[in-house]
């Protein structure tokens, strides 16, 4: 018995030894196996990353599309805006002691509208407002001038105002 309790304190350390050396070898070539497939994927990323450079336009360019694209849009959104759309629906808005003198419109991403007109009374620029802002068709509203008429043939309030326009079509897209 004391042979065999001898022999195990023996062949224990010695198969432990057999098996540390196995793990430490088997864990090399593993090592060196993640080298190669590492040294391979990053040539081929490399590789990627070379046709991806080569394809990829100029960020210059790419700006300088944009601009064309965005001088198509408006100049297309300008001819194929409506002044009898407009017209009708301000016609329908428009408050009894209003009168327009001047319609300009000023087409970038949406399409600007600068209103100048006169009124009887501040009330009637401000009921004109009230009904831009409840339309969907207008957006932003904006008073940028009034002033009282000083002449003596004249009486009320001069007034200029701008709002940006949703034509029809526009509206349409908009809605699911």
């Amino acid at each position: 018995m004391f042979k065999t309790i001898i022999a195990l304190l023996y062949i224990v350390p010695a198969l432990m030894t057999a098996y540390m050396a196995f793990q430490y070898f088997h864990a090399g070539n593993l090592i060196e196996l993640l080298n190669q497939s590492s040294t391979i994927l990053e040539k081929h990323t490399a590789g990627f990353q070379n046709i991806l450079n080569d394809n990829r336009p100029d960020l210059d360019e790419i700006r300088q599309i944009n601009a064309r694209l965005l001088r198509y849009h408006q100049t297309t959104e300008t001819l194929s805006f409506s002044w009898n759309d407009l017209y009708r629906t301000l016609e329908t808005i428009l408050p009894a002691g209003i009168r327009l003198t001047r319609i300009r419109i000023l087409p970038k991403s949406v399409i600007r509208i600068t209103i100048e007109g006169s009124a009887r009374e501040l009330e009637d620029v401000t009921c004109l407002l009230r009904s831009l802002y409840k339309l969907d068709r207008f957006a932003n509203p904006r008073l940028s001038r009034h002033s009282k008429l000083t002449g003596k043939d004249e009486s009320g309030i001069a007034f200029n105002m701008d709002v940006d326009y949703l034509p029809t079509s526009v509206l349409e897209v908009a809605r699911p």
